[in-house]
């Protein structure tokens, strides 16, 4: 099976790590820095991991969000939203991030289970099968 992970807030270093990993693990697979601002992602995958990630996109370019949604070729989306602040407050996040998120998948035809963690709001979104 062959791996090919997009990093975008990585360090050099972490991107490293992930790629020792591979080779530890016996993964035949690929990390590289993308820009997915202006490049997304164009492999196809069984799982894409958007890791709170959306929040930063949308404060970097209003509807980059959805631009990225529209462009992710998986199956399988598990989109991921801060719970808490850095400084370990809640501030309303969940309510928020929840509400940016239901707007978000609106009109998609998804099946979607939510996940709620003490620092973390988690949706797993499973496309139909003639969607990927």
């Amino acid at each position: 099976m062959m791996w090919s992970i997009t990093l975008t807030t990585f360090t050099a270093d972490m991107m490293a790590f992930l790629q020792q990993f591979f080779g530890v693990v016996g993964v035949q697979g690929h990390a590289h820095h993308q820009d997915i601002l202006s490049t997304p992602p164009s492999e196809p995958a069984d799982l894409a991991l958007i890791l709170k990630t959306l929040p930063c996109l949308e404060q970097s370019e209003k509807g980059a969000a959805a631009k990225l949604l529209d462009s992710v070729q998986a199956r399988h989306l598990l989109i991921s939203y801060p719970a808490q602040s850095l400084g370990g407050r809640s501030k309303g996040m969940v309510a928020n991030y929840e509400a940016q998120f239901w707007q978000l998948a609106d009109g998609r035809d998804w099946h979607i289970t939510r996940y709620e963690f003490a620092t973390e709001l988690v949706f797993l979104a499973t496309l139909p099968a003639a969607a990927c």
